[in-house]
């Protein structure tokens, strides 16, 4: 019932921790599962109750994950890393999409609002 422990390959020698640069899929997985990384992070005592109960207030479940995933490899034939959307953007550092501008420096108002002067 537990699914495997996320492994993550460290850097031993101090070098850089991988980074991967794949989206989220919402729909990876055929089937709605426990997010590893959520029951990773259970003290003893709560995966207990995970096991026991098939559930847990501290493990979010969904079908997503990342596909092809280089923070948390796969073996050969073994099913993709399920995650859930908070895990994977915890572990995972995407850059932004768009323009490097700085924030709010487009000029624009929300709809109905008047700009205000001062």
């Amino acid at each position: 019932l537990l699914p495997k422990s996320p492994h993550r390959p460290g850097s031993v020698d101090g070098g850089m921790e991988p980074v991967c640069d794949n989206h989220y899929i919402v729909k990876l997985h055929k089937t709605s599962g426990p997010c590893e990384v959520c029951v990773f992070h259970l003290s003893e005592r709560d995966r207990a109750k995970f096991e026991k109960n098939g559930r847990h207030l501290l493990v979010s479940t969904g079908y997503g994950g990342c596909e092809g995933c280089s923070v948390f490899p796969r073996a050969e034939g073994e099913p993709p890393v399920r995650l859930c959307k908070k895990c994977f953007f915890d572990t995972h550092k995407l850059h932004a999409m768009g323009n490097n501008d700085e924030p709010f420096s487009s000029g624009l108002i929300m709809a109905g609002a008047s700009p205000k002067t001062h």
